[in-house]
C-alpha cells in the first residue's frame, strides 16, 4: 500500500514521503540557464519538447 502524499505547510508542494527534505523555493529555466553556453540551453530546449509515442515511425533513418 502506498502511504499518502505529504504536502509541505509552508510551500504547500507536494511529495511522496512525509517530511521529505527539499527548499520552499521554486526557479525558473531561465534562471538556471541564464549563464549557460548557448549549447547547453539548446539541449535543454531539445530535451524539454514531447517526444513521439513509442511505436511512431520516424523521419530518421
Amino acid at each position: 500500500m502506498t502511504p499518502d502524499p505529504w504536502t509541505c505547510p509552508d510551500c504547500d508542494r507536494t511529495f511522496a514521503r512525509t517530511g521529505q527534505t527539499h527548499k520552499c523555493e521554486r526557479w525558473s529555466v531561465d534562471h538556471h540557464t541564464r549563464s549557460k553556453p548557448a549549447e547547453i540551453v539548446d539541449l535543454l530546449t531539445v530535451s524539454s519538447q514531447p517526444r513521439a509515442p513509442s511505436g511512431a515511425s520516424s523521419s530518421r533513418r
